[in-house]
Order: C-alpha cells, then sequence, then structure tokens
C-alpha cells in the first residue's frame, strides 16, 4: 500500500492509533521464538501492514500470525467488571465480542494475560479513529492471528446525517450508525436491572434519555406520554436515543469543538444550520460508554 495516498491531516491523526496497534502486536501477540518453535509456527513473527482504496474510503489493515484473541476470555473479563451482561453478550457476534476490549474499563493488569495485552488503551484508539469518522473491526483465531481494519472516508468535511430535537435544542446523530427508529409509548419501557429497555422484536434494546444525559430541562417530554427512539449501534452495543422529535436528513459540515467540550462529552462536533442555529453531532460510541458505565454503577449498586 506504499501508492496509496491520503490527506496530510488525516495522516497525522492516524498515526498515534497505527503506532499503537503495531506496538501491542510486537509486545503481546507475536510469541516468543522458542514458543512459536514448539507451535509448529516460523520463529520469526510476522506483522503486515496494508493500505488500499475501497470507494470513498482508504481501509488500513495491521495483521499478526500471534497467539490471537479468545472471545471466551473477552466474556469472562466484562462479566467481572459487570461492564454487560452475559445475555447481552451472548446475542453478540464474534466479531463483536471482540471489539469489546475497545470500550473503557475493559484493560487492568490480570487481563492483559488473557486478551494479550490488546485493551490496553484501545478505547483511545477507537474514538481516536471515530474522530475522523472511520471504524475499525477486529478479526481473530486463537493460536493464529489478528488483524486490525481501520476504514477512513477520504473526505472529511461532510457526512450524512439525522437532525433530531430535544425541547428546542437540534442534534445531529451520523447517519451511518442509525439503523432505525421508532415511535413509542413510554409506558411500553420497564427497568431491568437499574436500566431501562424495550422489547424490540424479541430482543432487549436499553433506552438512554439524551434530555436527562445531556441535562436538559425536559417540560416538554415529562408533559407528552410518547417519544421517538433512534436505533443506534455503536459496533459494539445497540441502544435507543429517546427524542422529541425526528427533524429529517441531511448533509452537514463538521466542524471542530472547543477543547473543552472535547472530551467526553458525548459530542463529536458541531454544524451550523441554514437558519445560523448551531447542532452539536453525537458521538454515539461516546454516548454508548458512559451508559455501559453507569450501567455498570447501577448493577454494582444493586449488587
Amino acid at each position: 500500500g506504499e501508492d496509496t495516498e491520503l490527506d496530510k491531516m488525516i495522516i497525522e491523526e492516524i498515526s498515534d492509533p497505527l503506532i499503537h496497534i503495531i506496538r501491542n502486536a510486537v509486545d503481546h501477540g507475536i510469541e516468543t521464538a522458542d514458543k512459536r518453535k514448539s507451535l509448529g509456527k516460523p520463529e520469526t513473527g510476522k506483522l503486515m501492514l496494508e493500505a488500499y482504496h475501497e470507494s470513498n474510503h482508504v481501509v488500513i489493515e495491521i495483521t499478526d500470525d500471534g497467539k490471537g484473541i479468545d472471545p471466551a476470555f473477552i466474556k469472562a473479563a466484562v462479566l467481572k467488571r459487570k461492564l454487560l451482561s452475559e445475555e447481552e453478550m451472548n446475542r453478540m457476534t464474534s466479531r463483536e465480542l471482540l471489539g469489546l476490549i475497545m470500550i473503557p474499563g475493559f484493560s487492568t493488569s490480570d487481563r492483559v494475560t488473557h486478551t494479550s495485552g490488546r485493551g490496553v488503551g484501545m478505547d483511545v484508539v477507537k474514538k481516536n479513529i471515530e474522530k475522523l469518522n472511520g471504524n475499525i473491526e477486529i478479526d481473530s483465531i486463537a493460536g493464529t492471528k489478528t488483524c486490525f481494519r481501520i476504514k477512513i472516508p477520504l473526505t472529511l468535511a461532510i457526512i450524512p446525517a439525522l437532525l433530531v430535537r430535544i425541547e428546542s435544542d437540534l442534534f445531529t446523530v451520523p447517519l451511518a450508525v442509525v439503523e432505525e427508529t421508532l415511535w413509542i409509548y413510554k409506558e411500553e419501557a420497564t427497568m431491568i436491572e437499574g436500566v431501562e429497555v424495550i422489547n424490540l422484536r424479541d430482543s432487549t434494546l436499553p433506552l438512554v434519555r439524551l434530555a436527562e444525559l445531556f441535562n436538559i430541562n425536559t417540560a416538554e417530554a415529562q408533559e407528552s406520554d410518547r417519544a421517538f427512539v433512534v436505533v443506534v449501534n455503536s459496533g459494539v452495543k445497540r441502544v435507543g436515543l429517546m427524542v422529541d422529535a425526528l427533524i429529517g436528513q441531511e448533509d452537514v459540515v463538521i466542524k471542530p469543538l472547543v477543547d473543552y467540550l472535547q472530551e467526553n462529552s458525548g459530542f463529536s462536533g458541531a454544524t451550523i444550520m441554514g437558519d445560523g442555529r448551531i447542532s452539536l453531532i453525537l458521538d454515539v460510541s461516546e454516548i454508548v460508554d458512559m451508559t455501559i458505565g453507569r450501567q455498570a454503577e447501577r448493577r454494582c449498586q444493586a449488587a
């Protein structure tokens, strides 16, 4: 992929995540020469970095032929920290389970042994990539290989989005993470282990009240007996974002946030609407992380 071209700004932003993944592969993924020999592998490990264009994206793959990542150890680690329930993980694909190493709170010293150290700082790597409107996926075969696949759009300035309203405030949800929208009566929601959920086609969907998350005065929401729900998928977990109204789809121009809004705010940027109003762009991955953290606290309190 030495001929694959990429915008200089993107290269600067992607450098640290790439270095982190490569260091983890060398330090924790590839076995020692003696261990590899005993497994019938070549004594010298192989680490491959590939880059190529795919439609209007660039794809970067980092692959090693090391010990891989065992999903069973990931499930055990997540259950131990009460980050997710066993029922939630049983509904996940193998790729989604591997993605759990990128949620905050996963990595601790005792987990490094079980997961080849892959979780160390991977939540930061994921967030840096998502700031570029990209995504990262992990494929792994235990004992054989691990591949990190990063996909980044060539054009960062404009994204298709769904505009929603909470009270008088407008928010923007990137369409890339939206699965569907629903209209529900609030009485349909129930509480399970301190988490508000609805039943969606025989599966449990956790709800996130954005007004509560962002401390918005909810006079209108309190009066209404119904709500719109935007079902989103961060790649790790599906949740339903409760809003007052769906405004419509629109291509929006991304503007960077001021410093004090950049960290752990639930927002990835902002856009200026045609009437001059500012709409904050939701960072769905961060919102899911914040929700998982709150759920873990409630489970610990209930235990």
